[in-house]
């Protein structure tokens, strides 16, 4: 097992730990997972994120012309979410940024967060800005369904306690010094809150039609086609590294492709990758991402890129040329039936 603290005490309290996308995680507690995410009362850990710490008088007005969110009114104690571009538009990383007394905290996909850092430090010239990575000594929690009175204690050893939705769900933010990560934890747990392995995780993820990095988008990504231009990137604001791409995008009012869901037909997930054609199988028209068996649909789903004139819900696709899907709008639960 991976000597992380965390991942000792999740074994303690039953996980079954194992590589989860090349990373070590609690893959799952037990057939209750789901439930508990659905019923809204769990703690997920974010293992598969990583943290930078921006510090130096000018880190404000630095990271405002670096990331696609507007942070002049981010408040202490606060958060919002953001990208990472490269000039050309493409998406470096998603992010979740919020400002500490000293310092703004950045969550990014462990995944790139070298190579964000990389390219933080390549647009550092006289600004009296530093970035620090810090995936070593702080660890991310998700709380869904806590009263701000239940996790009141967690300040004490929290870094920073923000208000943040999970896959349409209310829930809480939590940064927390990586030594005290499981003590946090199973205070969480010891209260009620149901521990939720990264299994269920993802299905209640694509049921929202959340893109995950790595997986649904990666530096070919333009943020609209993963949608994140509905709560990601700030229109109103000044230059930003990759604002010009995003200007002109927003101009035009759609992309070629963009995220859809597929309702599948038949069994068994759609391989990452795999090629939607058109109904007559005459024109390739996007592929898949990520797939799942969705308990609330009782079908198989998946996130698949699907270019601007098939995207119509209810629209007939083929995958692989042979089984058919129905594009779904997203999410394909709606908060009503979760």
């Amino acid at each position: 097992m991976d000597d992380h603290p965390l991942l000792h005490a999740q074994a303690s309290r039953g996980a079954e730990i194992g590589l989860w996308r090349g990373r070590t995680r609690a893959l799952r507690y037990g057939p209750a997972d789901y439930e508990a995410l659905v019923s809204g009362h769990a703690v997920l850990d974010l293992l598969d994120r990583s943290a930078l710490i921006v510090r130096g008088d000018d880190r404000e007005t630095w990271l405002q012309g670096m990331v696609t969110a507007d942070l002049r009114s981010l408040g202490e104690g606060s958060g919002r979410p953001a990208c990472f571009l490269e000039p050309k538009g493409h998406l470096l990383g998603d992010a979740w940024i919020a400002r500490l007394p000293e310092a703004l905290l950045v969550e990014v996909p462990a995944a790139c967060s070298d190579a964000i850092a990389a390219h933080c430090d390549r647009h550092l010239v006289m600004e009296d800005a530093e970035v620090e990575q810090a995936r070593d000594t702080i660890v991310f929690l998700h709380v869904l369904g806590a009263q701000i009175e239940e996790i009141a204690g967690m300040r004490e050893c929290a870094l920073c306690v923000v208000s943040r939705p999970w896959c349409g769900r209310p829930g809480w933010w939590l940064a927390v010094p990586t030594q005290k990560a499981a003590q946090v934890w199973g205070s969480l747990v010891e209260s009620g809150l149901a521990p939720v392995g990264a299994e269920a995780a993802e299905t209640a993820r694509v049921e929202h039609g959340t893109p995950e990095y790595g997986t649904d988008m990666d530096t070919s990504t333009l943020p609209p086609e993963a949608g994140l231009h509905l709560s990601h990137i700030s229109y109103e604001k000044g230059c930003y590294v990759g604002q010009e791409v995003m200007a002109r995008l927003h101009a035009r009012g759609h992309t070629n492709r963009q995220l859809a869901g597929l309702i599948l037909s038949g069994q068994g997930p759609a391989a990452a990758g795999e090629r939607v054609m058109s109904s007559d199988g005459a024109a390739d028209i996007g592929w898949t991402t990520s797939s799942v068996w969705s308990p609330r649909l009782t079908a198989w789903i998946a996130l698949a890129y699907v270019r601007h004139e098939f995207r119509a819900p209810g629209t007939t696709v083929l995958i692989s040329g042979q089984r058919d899907a129905t594009v779904s709008v997203l999410p394909f639960v709606p908060a009503d039936r979760r």
